[in-house]
C-alpha cells in the first residue's frame, strides 16, 4: 500500500505511516502545493497511491477511467 497525503493534512503523517511500515509521501514533496484536486488524483492513479485527505474536496466526483479507480481515505489532522 502507498499513501499520498493531501495538502490539507500535515506532512507529519509520513512518520505515522512509516512507523506502521506503510510507504507514504506528502503531496508538497512531489507536486505543486497549489495544484488542483484532479492533478493530485491523476498523480495518485499513475503512481499507485491511495489519497489520504482531511476533507472531502472530491465529494460528488467520480474518479474512474476504464478499469482504473482511485481510493480516497479521510483522516483527521488532530490524530497525527
Amino acid at each position: 500500500m502507498k499513501i499520498l497525503i493531501d495538502m490539507n493534512l500535515s506532512p507529519e503523517w509520513t512518520a505515522a505511516f512509516t512507523a506502521a511500515n506503510i510507504e507514504s509521501v506528502h503531496w508538497s514533496t512531489v507536486g505543486d502545493p497549489r495544484a488542483e484536486d484532479i492533478e493530485i488524483i491523476k498523480y495518485a492513479r499513475s503512481n499507485g497511491y491511495i489519497v489520504f485527505t482531511h476533507e472531502s474536496p472530491y465529494e460528488g466526483r467520480k474518479f474512474t477511467r476504464s478499469s482504473s479507480e482511485i481510493m480516497l481515505i479521510y483522516g483527521n489532522d488532530t490524530e497525527s
